[in-house]
């Protein structure tokens, strides 16, 4: 059983998740947003647990804070390099030097000997703006690598020595590829001490080693596994974070020794490392190559090496985004580096620090570099750039995160000589076949997608039950009035508040004055004016002004101690009251703020009449007072004694007066206080949780809109969903609708308590759930108390304000980095209230099992056949690259993952027969499989632990494609040789003249540049050209190719020279009919018959007769039983001329129709010959043309090379390359480079040396291809 197997036993025996350890890097703003969307496809599928050994990283050259791609992602910096490390990615900010100009770009091209390989900055335009990202230009993407290369490197070992750190036996998980060597056995002792009551067996051993079974002695066995009588399995022990252990009492046991006999592993998962990035920008694919040379050099004395995968997105995915020239260019100089380095060529870097990096043989092992295109093999189209980041998502997600990629990769494995061989076989100009692709689709009964949509809409209909309208009748029942409801609760009766604030008012009024009527009544009986005029003096001293002022402000300070009393006691009430209408669904938020609005309007009510009535209170005037006094005093004893009494009256009046306006000024400040409590009460008991509530409730609806488009309108290849608005319905109203209640529901929604709970604990909870997904309510408590531990480290001691605030900040970080704002708090805390009323839902569905709903049940009931389902995802799920595979060793992969076996059964070896098994049609027969191209395989993983049963994965891998197979890579050829010519921007990484990309082979073939001193040594060794008379030439051999090769050069010259004529006067539309004439004559439109007469060759003839005859020609030939050719060959007459005047009379009173299709046959005709990227114009010519050509010879080098520069076109440097191939081949076919022993046999290390001697004198392309063809090269 293979390694794999064993790891898929162990899955689904523990029916866990799986997980492999991995780095998974995206280099530049695509790689990044890459791995984003890894991270986030795995998120809602792993335990927390596993993401510590799921390394994300993102290298880009701009910042974080500006970086568009990095958007909405958590972040840890090398700083802080573990901080929350399962739930951030690890951003190295790696921006181009800040000193960088042209000065600095021209010291170290002529003196860094790190940086031989710049292109020459006095030549190409090189984008000198600091801190700008890489601009789309590869070398300053490599710049800002070479700058930052020491920072990066530490950052990975980093990132390795943690996963090295990390248990292979974890907790909620299976951990694939671990690898075992080297078995020992050997006996260990542990001598129990006091105190000590754990012993933990990998203390006994070397790191890196693990036991895998213990044999314990006597008395160990005899305490520890009494029932055991063999070896026992490590995993029977107990584990905690430090490993395997046993646990004894020191007290009883101290001082004895157990004794185990152990059996032990060098033992540790294997790392996968992605890196991924798009080849189109600058950063990502300026700096892959040193990254994957990087990864290989940090893991070269690493057990057991990593497996390092590389992930390139193809230029067309960007075609809505940075679809340019420059782009398409850079596209294909990194396909054509990579080529080199894949292809047995060494990589070699020296870096600024002095550390050398080298990677022998290729950069990327077989197998493992893939290309993605946004067009698959079906001829399906991916919708832009994203959905080609989240296809990279999904695909890595398989590999890391389940079996399956595991099972997929042990096949390649044994398909590894798909990948390693060069083609065209039959061909001398081969190219390696080491680039792959892949696919993979979902079709989905979207179970989780409903269940969720379910959640919202309960928790929207939960909430509308308590923001429904307010019902008047209930709402006048509620406020009530003296004698029943809130009213009296409240005690809010306009007169009796006076008694509340003041119960002895009156009794202080009545005795104020009694002891002064007393005392009047005691001078009247005496008649002494003297005394009674003396007590109305005190009277009038004691109640005067300032007195009445002070006895005013004693009344109003007694009154207010009573009246904040009365305003806690009135708060208190009037808060439970209204916190029971929040809580009852009958009532709710509205109805709470309608009744704090008729309080409001009953308290501005009193207010009005309390003023009213102060304002309203009559005085006697101090000026009565004193009339009085002056009365008595001067009626002498004959005064009046009524006067007197009324004195006394008076000033009772004018006190009982002074009284009510205290009382009055004390009720307006306390109902003033009342109001103010009053709006504290609808403001922060009703309208802030109201706020969030409704907040809530117009997210929930949005999020329901978005989910349903999502699901039946929103096309996306990658998730097929097998649903339609009215399923949707129907699964709602069968697993929500049906089951719940809302009403009973809603008596059990406490909006209060769910927005202040002060437990941090459960607002750590909370928070987990809304930030991972309802799946979190599945967990059992101890792992979620596990999860939080681990993702909330810093928090947990925290209180519950600090808590909530830390949240907030994150939040903030993580969206735009502002200062923490109150509706992020808000936005925190609605997100608690959702998670609380999903908790509360999630109670209410128990028994409800949705794992239960098959994909396979849903189809029967549809009446849909697996096969045609299979079908449509076939399409959706192959490989993303468009290639032509004839003539290839290639292979296509197509998997399944299921719930479920499915029918793969054939009968019989006739293919043409309708096969009732399961699989597409294209490939359910053995020999149809075969006979495709490219031949595909198929199998099925039947994976209940990775495959929900309400869906279905399909895989499509493509092994094995060269790059010239690729189709849709023409226009980043064309743009790349276009700009190689321009010398404007520079597109390659490699510029040194000992190792210079330009000069590396040609991955479509054809194509090659050679170094033009290299190419004159070795035309000379060769012999291709030879000395004669002074002057170097060609050998005959090559004359007739040469003189074709000549003359379509001299004519595409000419081609050229009379479009400048065109364009000089006015343009193709503009042309006078001598010069339309001139131009048919040079484009050889015309022929001359026997006769001596002249026509337009026979198709342009047709074509011209077609239009002549008008509308109709094809209906005229079908009522003569002609083809159309045939009609207008028999019955039109083609315009013929005598001499090429005819000719121009003729286009002068040309029909417009038949001008038009001349000038656009002769734009087309030029336009070809410019993009012609190999020589001349892309025509035949007569053979009388070609033996005239005259074929240059050379006084000398300089000769060559100016021949070189200006006329030496790619076509022809591929037949100089073809013969010098053919020549040095012949050669090494001698008997010189046989074995001695057998001279039939090559010797192949004579072979290497002569090449290795050849290697700096010839064209690299020469001495490559030359051990491609002897396989020295494999």
């Amino acid at each position: 059983m293979s390694d794999i197997q064993k790891a898929i036993k162990r899955v689904l025996d523990g029916d866990k998740p799986a997980v492999r350890k991995s780095i998974i890097i995206g280099v530049g703003g695509s790689g990044m947003k890459g791995v984003l969307s890894v991270k986030k496809w795995m998120e809602n599928n792993l335990p927390n647990e596993a993401f510590r050994y799921l390394r994300f990283v993102g290298i880009d050259t701009t910042d974080i804070e500006t970086s568009i791609e990095a958007q909405g992602g958590k972040y840890r910096f090398p700083s802080k390099q573990m901080f929350q490390e399962e739930s951030r990615m690890l951003y190295l900010s790696s921006p181009t030097p800040p000193e960088l100009s042209m000065d600095f770009l021209r010291d170290k091209y002529a003196n860094d000997p790190a940086y031989d390989w710049l292109p020459n900055p006095d030549v190409y335009d090189i984008s000198t703006r600091a801190g700008q990202g890489a601009n789309q230009t590869r070398p300053l993407g490599r710049i800002a690598f070479f700058d930052n290369q020491e920072k990066i490197r530490e950052a990975l070992i980093k990132e390795r020595d943690r996963l090295d750190e990390l248990s292979n036996t974890p907790k909620y998980f299976q951990l694939l590829d671990v690898k075992e060597e080297d078995r020992k056995e050997e006996m260990i002792s542990f001598e129990i001490k006091p105190g000590i009551n754990k012993y933990y067996f990998q203390d006994k051993i070397e790191k890196g080693r693990e036991f895998i079974a213990l044999e314990p002695d006597a008395q160990a066995r005899a305490i520890l596994a009494p029932h055991s009588k063999s070896m026992i399995q490590i995993e029977s022990f107990p584990q905690d974070e430090k490993g395997y252990h046993f646990a004894v009492n020191p007290s009883r046991f101290a001082g004895k020794t157990f004794n185990f006999k152990g059996v032990h592993v060098k033992r540790d998962g294997q790392i996968s490392i992605f890196i991924t990035c798009s080849i189109v920008g600058g950063t990502g694919n300026g700096m892959i190559l040193d990254i994957a040379a990087m990864a290989k050099d940090i893991f070269k004395d690493h057990w057991p090496l990593p497996r390092i995968y590389g992930i390139l997105v193809l230029p067309s995915a960007f075609k809505k985004v940075v679809y340019n020239r420059n782009a398409r260019a850079n596209a294909y100089a990194a396909l054509k580096e990579f080529d080199y380095f894949m292809s047995g060529n060494s990589f070699k870097a020296k870096y600024p620090s002095g550390r050398e990096v080298v990677v022998n043989d290729q950069i990327f092992d077989n197998g493992m570099l893939y290309l993605l295109d946004i067009e698959n093999m079906a001829g399906n189209t991916l919708q832009g750039r994203d959905q080609v980041q989240e296809l990279t998502g999904q695909f890595i997600s398989t590999f890391v995160a389940s079996t399956v990629g595991g099972a997929i990769e042990e096949r390649m494995v044994n398909d590894s000589t798909r990948v390693s061989g060069y083609f065209p076989e039959a061909e001398g100009s081969k190219r390696k076949a080491c680039f792959n692709s892949f696919g993979i689709s979902r079709v989905v009964y979207p179970v989780e997608q409903m269940t969720n949509i379910g959640y919202k809409i309960t928790a929207n209909k939960l909430i509308e039950n308590f923001v429904k309208e307010v019902s008047p009748r209930l709402l006048l029942e509620t406020i009530g009035d003296l004698s029943k409801g809130l009213v009296r609760a409240l005690r809010l009766n306009c007169l009796s508040l006076f008694e509340i604030l003041y119960p002895d008012y009156q009794m202080d009024m009545d005795v104020e004055f009694k002891s002064w009527n007393l005392r009047m009544e005691a001078a009247l009986a005496k008649n002494d004016p003297r005394g009674v005029l003396a007590i109305m003096d005190s009277v009038f001293r004691d109640y005067g002004p300032e007195e009445s002022e002070k006895i005013k402000t004693n009344y109003l300070s007694r009154i207010q101690q009573r009246s904040r009393l009365e305003v806690e006691k009135f708060a208190t009430i009037l808060t439970e009251e209204i916190h029971k209408y929040m809580k009852d669904p009958n009532r709710g938020f509205h109805f709470a703020e309608s009744i704090l609005g008729l309080l409001l309007d009953k308290l501005d009510l009193y207010q009005k009449k309390y003023y009213q009535e102060r304002v309203g209170l009559q005085r006697y005037s101090r000026e009565d007072m004193q009339a009085a006094m002056e009365d008595v005093e001067s009626s002498g004893a004959a005064f009046s004694k009524d006067t007197a009494k009324n004195f006394i009256k008076m000033q009772d009046f004018n006190f009982r007066q002074l009284v009510f306006e205290s009382l009055l000024s004390s009720a307006e400040n306390f109902i003033r206080d009342l109001k103010t409590s009053v709006f504290n009460i609808r403001n922060n008991e009703v309208l802030t949780i109201k706020e969030k509530v409704l907040g809530l409730q117009k997210t929930l609806e949005k999020e329901i809109q978005e989910e349903k488009f999502e699901l039946i309108e929103k096309k996306n290849p990658l998730f097929f969903y097998l649903i339609n608005p009215d399923e949707i319905d129907q699964f709602l109203h069968r697993y929500f609708y049906s089951r719940l209640s809302i009403e009973d529901m809603s008596n059990e929604v406490d909006f209060i308590h769910m927005d202040r709970e002060d437990d941090a604990m459960q607002i750590l909870t909370t928070h987990l759930i809304a930030t991972r997904g309802l799946s979190i309510l599945d967990k059992k408590a101890d792992e979620i108390q596990d999860i939080l531990n681990r993702t909330y480290p810093a928090l947990l001691s925290l209180t519950p304000m600090e808590i909530k605030k830390a949240l907030a900040e994150e939040l903030e970080q993580s969206e735009d980095k502002l200062e923490v704002s109150e509706s992020t708090q808000n936005k925190i805390e609605m997100e608690s209230i959702r998670t609380k009323l999903f908790q509360l839902i999630y109670s209410r569905m128990s028994g409800v099992n949705f794992n239960t709903i098959s994909i396979k049940s849903v189809l029967e009931e549809k009446k849909i056949p697996l096969k045609k389902l299979l079908e449509k995802l076939d399409t959706f799920s192959r490989p993303y690259i468009s290639v032509e595979a004839s003539g290839l060793d290639a292979m296509e992969y197509y998997r399944t993952v299921s719930n479920f076996p499915l029918n793969t059964y054939e009968d019989g070896d006739d293919d043409s027969k309708d096969q009732e098994n399961d699989l597409p049609g294209r490939l359910d027969h053995y020999k149809k499989r075969s006979s495709i191209v490219p031949a595909i395989s198929v199998e099925n993983f039947e994976v209940p632990s990775i495959c929900k049963p309400y869906e279905m994965i399909s895989i499509g891998i493509l092994l094995g494609v060269p790059i010239y197979k690729i189709q849709n890579i023409e226009d980043s050829m064309k743009d790349y040789h276009a700009l190689m010519e321009e010398r404007s921007h520079p597109l390659h990484c490699f510029n040194n003249p000992k190792l210079d990309a330009k000069y590396f082979p040609d991955p479509m073939r054809d194509l090659n540049y050679l170094n033009p001193a290299r190419l004159w040594d070795g035309l000379l060794q060769f012999g291709i050209l030879r000395q004669k008379d002074s002057v170097y030439e060609y050998d005959e051999s090559l004359a007739l190719n040469l003189k074709e090769m000549e003359a379509r050069e001299g004519y595409k010259d000419q081609l050229l020279d009379l479009e400048k004529k065109i364009l000089a006067s006015g343009g193709y539309e503009n042309m006078s009919a001598s010069l339309l004439a001139q131009s048919i004559q040079a484009l050889a439109m015309l022929a001359k018959l026997k006769d001596g007469s002249i026509v337009f060759r026979r198709e342009i003839s047709f074509i011209i007769a077609d239009i002549l005859d008008g509308d109709g020609t094809a209906e005229r030939a079908k009522e003569k039983n002609l083809s159309k050719d045939a009609y207008i060959e028999k019955y039109l007459k083609p315009p013929k001329f005598q001499t090429p005047n005819d000719l121009v009379k003729f286009l002068s009173s040309l029909d417009g129709k038949v001008r038009s299709f001349l000038i656009a046959d002769i734009k087309k005709t030029i336009a070809n010959t410019k993009s012609n990227q190999l020589s001349g114009a892309p025509v035949s010519l007569p053979a009388s043309k070609v033996n005239a050509t005259i074929l240059p010879s050379f006084k000398d080098k300089t000769a060559f090379y100016e021949y070189f520069e200006k006329k030496g076109s790619l076509e022809w440097q591929r037949l100089m390359k073809e013969e010098m191939v053919r020549k040095m081949s012949t050669h090494l076919g001698s008997y010189d480079f046989r074995m001695d022993y057998d001279p039939t046999l090559l010797d192949r290390k004579k072979i290497t040396d002569y090449l290795n001697e050849m290697r700096d004198k010839l064209p690299d392309v020469v001495t490559w291809e030359v051990a491609v063809n002897n396989k020295i090269i494999k």
